[in-house]
């Protein structure tokens, strides 16, 4: 994707948020399924206009954010950004900005491509057209989006069947929040993915636990879409795919520290499981003891 990134800039997030940095200095870019995040803190500054690449959202957190931008092609207007709110934009010519204070943000930045074969995907042809929101309140893609950044900064614990899955989950919502459309619970009238789809599926996931799988990977095993592989799954197991393979997970990583010598460090990686410390946080949530406790007590 060809962008255009200002001279100092290291990603294309400092397209849009000049002279900010990562929260915290460590944080790792990690792009997923057509998602880019990351956190950013800003002082006051401005910015001229621009051209980006990515549609964004932009999660305002911790303190109000005060801006000034022209909106729509009117007049100059003041904005404040609330904790909890979002602002949507697409791809292409950004028009200058002002922040007024300083700024806390996480910033996604989603692929247009992907987004268009989500829509492409969708149930139910939609032809309405995104169009960008300065302010926008939808709970639930915060807080996607914010999962989506603390699995960033744990530098991809949860594998990429967690990341790809939120990821596809934004993109969904953004979509339904750029149309300014309903945003229907996902799951909603549903069909469940057919028994012989969802044994072929399964069979994937537990043909080799330590694999760090993909939601392409197992939809394509389905032969769904991932956006309906998704919704399916859950409507025929009550559960997401990422849960469903931490559970098998958890499973064998139980039998194993039963009945192998294996340390616990083998044990989570032969699990799938990204570290020690990651199978350690994940079991003792699970059954209420530490791998190394529950060992003991067998």
């Amino acid at each position: 994707m060809s962008l255009a990134i200002p001279s100092g800039a290291t990603t294309a997030v400092d397209t849009i948020l000049t002279s900010s940095r990562l929260v915290p200095v460590a944080s790792p870019t990690v792009p997923r399924g057509g998602v880019l995040v990351e956190r950013r803190v800003g002082p006051p500054l401005g910015r001229e206009e621009v051209k980006l690449g990515y549609h964004y959202l932009l999660a305002w957190e911790h303190s109000p954010a005060v801006t000034e931008q022209a909106y729509s092609g009117h007049r100059t207007t003041r904005v404040t950004k609330i904790p909890g709110s979002l602002s949507l934009g697409l791809a292409g010519d950004l028009v200058p900005v002002r922040f007024h204070t300083r700024f806390q943000v996480i910033a996604c930045l989603l692929d247009p491509a992907r987004v268009q074969t989500l829509i492409d995907e969708a149930d139910r042809p939609n032809n309405q057209s995104l169009r960008p929101h300065c302010l926008s309140e939808d709970a639930a893609l915060s807080t996607l989006v914010r999962l989506l950044a603390d699995e960033a900064e744990n530098d991809g614990a949860s594998g990429r069947l967690y990341a790809d899955s939120l990821s596809t989950a934004i993109m969904s919502r953004f979509v339904a929040s750029a149309r300014m459309t309903p945003i229907q619970p996902m799951g909603v009238a549903a069909a469940p993915l057919p028994t012989v789809r969802l044994r072929r599926v399964v069979d994937r996931m537990g043909s080799d636990l330590s694999e760090d799988l993909s939601l392409e990977t197992l939809a394509q095993e389905s032969g769904y879409s991932r956006a309906h592989f998704i919704r399916m799954f859950s409507a025929a197991t009550g559960t997401t795919p990422h849960r469903y393979l931490t559970e098998m997970r958890l499973e064998f990583a139980r039998e194993l520290l039963t009945s192998s010598v294996k340390s616990v460090t083998e044990i989570a990686q032969s699990a799938g499981f990204s570290s020690h410390s990651h199978l350690t946080k994940v079991f003792h949530a699970r059954f209420g003891a530490t791998p190394s406790d529950y060992r003991r007590a067998s």
